[in-house]
C-alpha cells in the first residue's frame, strides 16, 4: 500500500526556540559552562520574539465612538503641554476635512476679491494657526463647488438672520459648511476677508462645533478660537495686496494653569478664558450654556447669536442634561 505523507512544518517561532535553546545548552555541556546560566541567556533572547509573535496575533479593537450629546468627564483635566489644551468632547468628532472651499454666490463681491480672501485665509492657517496649534495645515481655495470631503463657505449678499455676519453649521448628515454675508459685513464695518478668516480658523480647529475646555472651576468654555478676540485683525500680503484676517487665540488660552506669555496671536489678552471688549465666550456651568460679552459688543450682534444655526445656539443644545 502506498501512503503519501506531508512533511511536518513547524512555525518559525518554534524553530527559533529550538535553535536558541538546544544549541547553547549542548555547547555548555561540551565546554563545562554552567547550563543554568546559558539557559537563562537563551530565554532572555527569546522573550522579545515571543512577545512580538503574540502582538502580531492580537487584534486591536476599535474605540467606540461617542454618541451625540455625551459628556466625557473622564477626559476633563488640565493641559499637559503648551499645544494641548484640556478639552471635553461633547459630541461625535466631525469627519476629517480635506480642505475649505470658498464659493462666491454674491452679486456685489468680485471673484478676484474673494480669491484674495481665500488666499489670505490659506496663508494665515499655514503660517500662523497650524504651527501655533501643532496641526497640519488645511488648504483654502476658491471654487464653484465643494469636492467630497471638503468644507464649503458660501459668500452671499444678505444674511438670513438679522445681525449675523457669518456662521458655521452642519448638514443633517454631519457635513460642516459656513455662510458669510457681504452686505452685512460692510454695514458692520468688518471686512469680508476677516469674517471669512474667522469662520475658516474656527472650522479648522473645531469643525463639528463640539469641543469644550475645562476652566478648572466647574465650568467649561467653548473651544472657539475667534470669538474671544473677534474685534481684532491684522493683515497679510497676497498677490501684492494687503488683506485683513481675524485674530485668534492660542492653545495657552484654554489652559487654566498658564501664566505669562501670549494667549492670542496679537497679544490683546493677558489671561486664559478672558475676552476683548468686542469679543465673547460661550460658557457652560451645571448643564446651562450662557454667553459672556465684552463691554463694547454690539447689541444687534448679540441678538444674532440666538439664531438656531449660530454656533452659540448649537452650543446651548449641548448642555448636560
Amino acid at each position: 500500500m502506498n501512503m503519501n505523507t506531508e512533511p511536518i512544518r513547524l512555525p518559525a517561532w518554534i524553530v527559533t526556540l529550538l535553535v536558541l535553546l538546544v544549541i547553547p545548552v549542548s555547547v555548555a555541556y561540551l565546554t563545562d559552562v554552567s547550563v543554568k546560566a546559558t539557559l537563562a541567556t537563551a530565554l532572555g533572547s527569546l522573550a522579545p520574539l515571543l512577545v512580538a509573535n503574540e502582538v502580531s496575533r492580537t487584534k486591536v479593537q476599535p474605540t467606540a465612538r461617542m454618541a451625540r450629546g455625551s459628556f466625557r468627564r473622564d477626559v476633563v483635566g488640565t493641559a499637559t503641554s503648551a499645544n494641548v489644551p484640556p478639552v471635553i468632547p461633547k459630541a461625535r468628532a466631525a469627519q476629517p476635512v480635506t480642505g475649505i472651499v470658498i464659493i462666491n454666490k454674491s452679486s456685489l463681491v468680485s471673484s478676484i476679491d474673494v480669491q484674495d480672501a481665500a488666499a489670505a485665509c490659506a496663508l494665515q492657517i499655514a503660517r500662523d494657526v497650524a504651527p501655533a496649534w501643532g496641526r497640519v495645515p488645511m488648504t483654502v481655495t476658491l471654487g464653484t463647488t465643494a469636492p467630497p470631503g471638503s468644507w464649503p463657505i458660501f459668500v452671499f449678499d444678505h444674511a438670513d438672520q438679522a445681525g449675523a455676519l457669518g456662521y458655521h453649521d452642519e448638514t443633517p448628515d454631519g457635513h460642516p459648511y459656513g455662510k458669510v454675508f457681504a452686505v452685512d459685513c460692510q454695514k458692520a464695518g468688518v471686512t469680508l476677508s476677516s469674517c471669512l478668516s474667522h469662520e475658516a480658523c474656527e472650522a479648522f480647529i473645531d469643525p463639528a462645533c463640539n469641543l469644550w475646555a475645562d476652566t478648572g472651576h466647574h465650568t467649561a468654555i467653548a473651544l472657539e478660537v475667534g470669538d474671544p478676540v473677534e474685534d481684532g485683525s491684522y493683515t497679510v500680503t497676497v498677490n501684492g495686496r494687503l488683506v485683513e484676517v481675524s485674530n485668534f487665540v492660542l492653545p495657552a488660552y484654554f489652559d487654566p494653569r498658564h501664566a505669562g506669555g501670549k494667549v492670542d496671536h496679537l497679544g490683546h489678552l493677558s489671561a486664559p478664558f478672558s475676552r476683548t471688549g468686542g469679543g465673547y465666550v460661550i460658557v457652560e456651568k451645571e448643564g446651562k450654556v450662557t454667553q459672556q460679552f465684552g463691554k463694547t459688543y454690539s447689541r444687534a450682534r448679540r441678538a444674532a447669536k440666538k439664531f438656531p444655526a449660530a454656533r452659540t445656539a448649537r452650543r446651548a443644545a449641548q448642555g448636560v442634561k
